[in-house]
């Protein structure tokens, strides 16, 4: 063996790496073990985004729906308001008037526009 190769061999720097103290130093520096952490965050990150576009959609069905009957509900009062407007109409009262035997009134005596007890005066 040459001379430098005995000098190369046997004067080489040792090179001291870090000395990590903790689990989690360990866990981080060793490759698979890294690769699975990063699965795993990334998995959980999924089934969470999922859950929340799953819980968001289900929440505009819920919306659509009450929407739908709000509408439906609408409807109903709009009809229902019509009835009520046909029932007090002048003609449904004289007709309903005429079965229950009232008398006509043939004469009507107004007040004096001038009397102020109307008005608390």
């Amino acid at each position: 063996m040459s001379k430098f190769l005995l000098f190369s061999k046997h004067n080489r720097k040792k090179v001291n790496k870090p000395k990590s103290n903790g689990k989690l130093a360990r866990i981080f520096n060793n490759r698979t073990s890294f690769s699975i952490i990063i699965i795993v965050t990334v998995v959980f990150i999924g089934a969470t985004y999922i859950s929340v576009v799953n819980a968001t959609a289900d929440k505009g069905f819920d919306v659509d729906a009450k929407q739908n009957y709000l509408e439906a509900l609408k409807k109903e009062n709009r009809k229902l308001e019509l009835e009520v407007a046909e029932a007090q109409s002048m003609q449904n009262i004289k007709r309903a008037s005429e079965g229950m035997e009232l008398e006509k009134i043939t004469e009507a005596e107004y007040m004096p526009s001038s009397a102020g007890f109307a008005l608390g005066e």
